[in-house]
């Protein structure tokens, strides 16, 4: 069953029919089918089951307290994109240990919160970020726990406005940047590198995209595992779309078993779209 459909011309989510909200609540007002977001997330978690990986709900796609504390109660982690979203999940009494930070343009002031809540994964997205956070770290005598944002080079078929994961892209770190880096990192005793991860675009249907920005990614973090560091996890980014007008859903049931037949331990995915 449809979360909103139309019934002798009146508006219902699930049961309960729109004008007896408007007349309580006042217009404008919101209206979250809680089945359809937990359907969705149950969908994403079933597909990948073998995996066992970490689900992360993108706060930015919807920081409503009352969805944030319902996927919460599912197992749900959060990836966040500002000090904001943090201060969201504080409210919520959120588990630090199932958190990302990712976005760009990090500050000084949200670096050093998500170092003091010591979450699970700082992402960074460039090599002056890298900086200002090795800065922060030994000035607080913090070990931050960070992953690096990695620019496949991987063309994705999506709006030109929402695809971000090719060499032209300004975000993340290319592949020969993340390759200079490994030297000088082996000499730092303030950063703890433990994952990878991208983030190729928005609103992707089609699956081979992520295959292939998994591939690249894969081999990279072998080569960070033979410099001697341990990689928990790969953060295999958001962007699976959604049909709005009779596409072809994603097939999520071949990415999971790509993954699964090399071998993917752990990983994190960072889901959009889920409200």
């Amino acid at each position: 069953m449809q979360a909103f459909q139309y019934r002798n011309g009146w508006l219902f989510c699930e049961e309960t029919p729109l004008a007896e909200i408007a007349r309580e609540a006042g217009t404008p007002c919101y209206v979250y089918s809680r089945n359809a977001i937990l359907s969705n997330y149950r969908r994403f978690c079933a597909a990948f089951a073998d995996l066992d990986p970490l689900i992360c709900y993108s706060v930015k796609a919807n920081s409503n307290l009352a969805i944030l504390r319902l996927l919460q109660e599912e197992g749900s982690g959060f990836d966040v994109v500002s000090g904001g979203e943090l201060y969201r999940l504080k409210k919520i009494g959120a588990a630090w240990d199932k958190v990302v930070f990712s976005g760009v343009g990090k500050s000084p002031v949200e670096l050093q919160l998500a170092m003091d809540l010591s979450i699970r994964s700082i992402n960074v997205e460039s090599v002056q970020e890298l900086e200002a956070l090795a800065e922060l770290a030994v000035q607080r005598r913090i070990c931050p726990r960070i992953a690096f944002r990695i620019n496949p080079d991987v063309e994705a078929q999506s709006h030109s406005y929402t695809v971000t994961g090719q060499r032209q892209h300004k975000f993340g770190l290319d592949m020969e940047q993340a390759h200079r880096l490994i030297p000088i990192l082996r000499t730092s005793e303030h950063l703890r590198v433990t994952g990878l991860g991208f983030h190729i675009g928005s609103q992707i249907l089609d699956i081979q995209p992520f295959i292939n920005a998994f591939v690249r990614l894969k081999g990279l973090a072998d080569e960070f595992r033979e410099a001697g560091f341990q990689i928990e996890h790969l953060d295999l980014g958001g962007g699976v779309g959604i049909p709005y007008r009779g596409e072809k859903a994603a097939d999520l049931a071949r990415y999971a078993g790509y993954l699964k037949e090399n071998r993917v331990i752990t990983s994190c995915f960072s889901s959009r779209g889920a409200s």
